[in-house]
């Protein structure tokens, strides 16, 4: 959906970032910017692992995610800097026209 549907500057990396961070694991934007095509429990668990050296546990994972999706949800919700894409509306609006749904 991010810089697909909706325009991103960052803002999924960083909420990713600041996330692991809560959990005591610092990395980059650019770091996370690496791993952003991943699904996100693959891609924390990589930035986890990066930074500690060993595998994390599931647990450590999933708590990461469900912190990160929890402050997505919460940036969509609230954040006036959220707006689609240049070009969505017309993209869905010609798919529809075309019978799709």
């Amino acid at each position: 959906m991010a810089g697909t549907t909706v325009a991103d500057n960052n803002n999924v990396a960083e909420t990713l970032q600041e996330a692991l961070q809560a959990f005591g694991c610092v990395v980059s934007v650019d770091d996370v910017n690496k791993v952003m095509g991943l699904p996100k429990p693959i891609a924390i668990g990589t930035l986890l692992q990066q930074v500690a050296g060993n595998a994390p546990g599931e647990g450590l994972v999933s708590e990461v995610f469900d912190l990160f999706e929890e402050k997505m949800i919460q940036y969509y919700r609230v954040s006036e800097d959220v707006r689609e894409q240049d070009g969505a509306s017309e993209v869905f609006l010609r798919l529809k026209e075309n019978g799709v749904e």
